[in-house]
């Protein structure tokens, strides 16, 4: 014990430095007999003071507040180093703790307590119940930290008292005890009646309350929660809301499916509509207090459906929600919204796919008019689709896309279904997928194909196949195309010839007068490839028995030209 000590000591000086964390963890390694030396160091009875802070000492008000923030992180570390040891002999030092004006040592104190043992929760609940205590709130919330049930009816109580109630609330979530629900139900309606009044404004207390209280009717999963979710969400701020929608699929009532497919976008490009301006929910509440079909209201109200616009982050928690309960009877709903509008196509689809075989034939029934979300779903179910896309291609206005989502997919069930659709006017997705597929069936119904005026795609898949030919015919077009390119050159050349060249050559040797016009004169020197200026310019003073004579030369060349081709 002797030799532990100089250790402890020289450890808990260390605590003022850069790197706590390393400190504490080799308190917690000695364990006990460290308690006694760190318990003065939590009272602030024992200073420990780095070199850092001791140099600023003398200079005023910058030592000072070195020092006053020196001594809260010491006190707050000591309290940490305990909380890990967990001895019974510090919980009057840390519950003493609990009384102190520094919010940070009351948190960590109050943890401390909370791995204690019987003796640690005992001074929380003691000073949960002391108005006059600083740290009750952070009892409350070491209380759900340690999950402790005979905590249950005192944080009930506490769920009355607003500097309480959201961390009473948060306590009793992560506790998860079912005897909370009624005080839940109970301090919910409080706070809607406190709503009710005309000086009533939103505050971050009563918002992050009932945010708390929806994630803790999450937890607890008791259906009685049912009807204050809903009241929630149609009155609730957006963060409440959005842990309510959360909270219905957790709980996993069927009779939450109207309530969360009308929190979707409706496909309606209006401004978003805030849940309490619809008349959708309360229906919904009168609906569900006589237990009469709450689908049947969600259907008959399409007008306040209409005026949905639908925030987009309640939308993702409603999907979230509808995935969780998986009751089938939402993919209609799911496959209209995600047609008729774009907004959150994705994770619509994303949310379609969990319910798996069931949401391939109302998916493939849309894709006449496919959309982004349509086709992410679809190609994500991958081979429950295929069958279902197979049967689609025999249908005009589908087989395009059809074949264009078998081609992503890639299941070579397709091949031969792909290969019978093939015609001149297949168009071109029949074709890309086949290559797409890379199955050597579709070579020759390809290449059959080369003749009916989709001979680029023909070679394009050809050459995805790895077909020789599909890297061979584009030479031979280009060639043919060259060919082709040439020979209308020449007819061109030879037109020229005979309307422009010839006539003007012919009648520069007919002339007995010795007189060239100008521009004979360019035409001749443009055949001679000359950069002559005589000829260029149409000069008139060149000796006429030299224009003859190239006019002649000009002449017998072409013919010579004739004869060899």
């Amino acid at each position: 014990m002797n030799q532990i000590l100089p250790d402890v000591n020289s450890l808990i000086e260390k605590l003022s430095t850069k790197h706590p964390d390393e400190v504490i963890g080799e308190l917690t390694r000695i364990g006990a007999p460290a308690v006694d030396s760190l318990i003065p160091v939590l009272n602030g009875e024992r200073k420990v003071r780095s070199d850092e802070v001791r140099r600023l000492a003398p200079w005023g008000l910058e030592g000072l507040e070195a020092q006053a923030a020196n001594d809260k992180w010491v006190r707050v570390y000591a309290a940490k180093a305990l909380g890990r040891i967990g001895d019974a002999r510090a919980v009057k030092a840390l519950g003493d703790s609990l009384y102190d004006s520094d919010w940070l040592l009351r948190d960590e104190a109050a943890r401390a307590l909370g791995a204690c043992g019987p003796e640690g929760v005992a001074t929380l609940l003691r000073t949960l119940r002391d108005k006059t205590c600083k740290g009750r709130d952070s009892s409350a919330k070491a209380l759900g930290e340690a999950r402790e049930t005979s905590a249950v009816d005192a944080l009930n109580r506490a769920l009355t008292e607003p500097e309480l109630c959201v961390s009473a609330a948060e306590a009793l979530g992560k506790i998860g005890d079912p005897r909370a629900v009624p005080a839940f139900i109970r301090a919910l309606r409080h706070n809607r009646r406190r709503r009710r009044g005309p000086k009533w404004k939103w505050n971050w207390d009563v918002c992050a309350f009932e945010v708390r209280v929806a994630e803790a009717f999450g937890v607890i999963k008791d259906i009685t929660a049912f009807e204050p979710l809903i009241s929630i969400i149609e009155g609730g701020s957006k963060e409440a809301q959005v842990a309510a929608a959360n909270a219905l699929g957790k709980l996993g009532d069927p009779r939450a499916v109207p309530v969360l497919l009308s929190l979707l976008p409706s496909g309606v490009r209006n401004p978003l509509v805030s849940p309490g301006k619809t008349r959708l929910f309360p229906r919904l509440i009168t609906a569900i207090r006589h237990r009469k079909d709450t689908h049947s209201v969600a259907r008959s109200n399409s007008s306040a459906e209409a005026e949905w616009g639908g925030d987009p982050e309640l939308a993702r928690a409603a999907l979230a929600s509808l995935a969780e309960i998986g009751d089938i009877s939402v993919i209609e709903p799911l496959v209209r919204v995600i047609v008729r509008t774009g907004a959150l196509r994705y994770e619509i689809a994303e949310t379609l796919v969990k319910f798996g075989n069931a949401a391939v034939a109302p998916l493939v029934r849309q894709i006449d008019h496919i959309s982004g979300g349509v086709r992410a779903a679809l190609i994500q179910l991958g081979g429950s689709a295929v069958e279902s896309l197979i049967g689609a291609l025999g249908d005009n206005s589908r087989r395009s896309n059809a074949a264009c989502l078998l081609g992503e997919i890639g299941d070579r069930r397709a091949v031969e279904p792909l290969i019978r659709s093939l015609a001149p006017a297949c168009g071109s997705e029949v074709i890309s997928a086949l290559g797409k597929l890379g199955d050597a069936r579709a070579v020759e119904p390809l290449v059959r194909l080369l003749d009916a005026g989709c001979r680029l795609d023909v070679i394009s898949a050809l050459e995805k196949l790895g077909d020789a030919r599909g890297a061979i015919l584009p030479m031979v077009m280009e060639m043919k195309s060259a060919e082709r390119e040439c020979a209308e050159f020449e007819s061109a050349e030879a037109v020229e010839w005979a309307e422009k060249i010839e006539p003007v050559l012919r009648r520069i040797l007919a002339s007995k007068s010795g007189a060239v016009a100008p521009d004979d004169l360019r035409l001749l020197g443009t055949l001679q490839d000359t950069y002559d200026y005589r000829y260029m310019n149409g000069y008139k003073k060149i000796d006429f028995s030299e224009v003859k004579q190239l006019a002649r030369e000009q002449l017998n060349l072409h013919q010579r030209q004739d004869l060899g081709t």
